[in-house]
């Protein structure tokens, strides 16, 4: 009898451990990050204070960590989630995110054969549209439009409280779409924030669209908004994008208005080298004569998959007070008019 108790124990704990073995095998959770360090070189630096030589954080990608799982539910739908956050390499502190534990992402997301839709804290299709075009993938140095996105105060890099939903790709077209309700009692509109984009990719060709817009808090009026449209074409490992922004805030002083256009090159090898550049030219048609030209390359080197070297230089030229800056953090950020250089070395390492 005894001996029965226990087949049958083996039996049951056996089928309980296969049981489990197969619901561990449906869903997983992967860390991941960037360690991004270097040194910098500028020739000017805001408020006239002269050359600046200093360490330098997230000089190609910003420094981040991060968590992300997926379960699949069967029928082809799965249930995932993402918690991203943004530190200094230099300092430890928070960075390269707005200040929570969490501050670039914080979602759960659902995809499946209808699409994929994430809610929370997460980039907005305007954004994520900017950086697809950007030919230096929107480097930490030498990319100016991190820089003025935060000028006019669209906060599309993360955006909070909001519902993005991404289509399936049809005849090479994925459209998203992005909600994210004010939370102001009695009115629908006051706070609420707007986004839309269309990706085209087939073949070397891909060109996107897309939109951005918030009202005001208390006024319930269009605050800022933006619009981008661009186009990249890849040839072997060479890959040309160009784009265009526009990035407005009505109720700043001086109501900005910023075009901003962008073009360059990036060359991927079979071998250890990324090599990239771009040329990126800004103008606020609030204000005449405030402009700026930037020019950058980049070079990457790998170590191995997860670690590599890197060396930047930039040239900005800025007038009437534009400030266009070669980072997009201290005091890299609005340099005074006329010619400035910059350089930047550094280690990124992934995990």
């Amino acid at each position: 009898m005894k001996m029965l108790q226990s087949s049958a124990a083996f039996f049951l704990m056996a089928a309980l451990g296969s049981a489990c073995t197969h619901a561990f095998a449906q869903s997983n959770v992967t860390l991941y990050g960037i360690v991004d360090s270097g040194f910098v070189y500028q020739s000017k630096t805001s408020g006239g204070k002269g050359a600046l030589v200093g360490a330098l954080d997230g000089g190609w990608a910003p420094s981040i960590w991060g968590m992300k799982g997926q379960e699949d539910i069967g029928g082809g739908t799965k249930i995932g989630f993402a918690l991203e956050s943004g530190f200094a390499s230099t300092t430890g502190q928070f960075g390269n995110s707005n200040g929570g534990i969490f501050g670039r992402h914080a979602y759960v997301q659902a995809s499946g054969d209808f699409g994929d839709v994430k809610a929370g804290l997460q980039f907005s299709p305007f954004f994520l549209a900017i950086g697809g075009r950007d030919p230096r993938a929107m480097s930490n140095f030498a990319s100016a439009f991190t820089e003025y996105l935060g000028k006019v105060g669209i906060n599309g890099i993360f955006d909070s409280n909001s519902l993005v939903y991404t289509s399936p790709t049809f005849g090479g077209l994925t459209g998203s779409v992005q909600y994210a309700p004010g939370g102001v009692a009695g009115s629908g509109v006051k706070g609420r924030r707007l986004a839309a984009s269309l990706v085209y990719a087939a073949g070397p060709l891909s060109a996107d669209a897309a939109y951005y817009q918030a009202k005001d808090s208390a006024t319930g009026e269009t605050a800022v908004d933006g619009a981008t449209l661009g186009v990249s074409y890849s040839l072997g490992s060479v890959t040309g994008s160009v784009l265009a922004i526009r990035l407005k805030n009505s109720e700043a002083a001086g109501k900005q208005n910023y075009m901003i256009y962008g073009g360059g090159l990036s060359w991927k090898s079979t071998g250890p080298f990324l090599v990239d550049c771009g040329v990126y030219y800004s103008k606020d048609r609030a204000s005449s004569g405030s402009h700026s030209l930037m020019y950058s390359v980049g070079n990457m080197y790998s170590l191995s998959p997860r670690t590599s070297l890197y060396a930047q230089v930039a040239l900005v030229n800025n007038h009437g007070g534009m400030g266009t800056g070669v980072a997009a953090n201290g005091d890299l950020v609005q340099i005074p008019d006329g010619n400035t250089l910059a350089a930047s070395v550094g280690i990124q390492h992934r995990f």
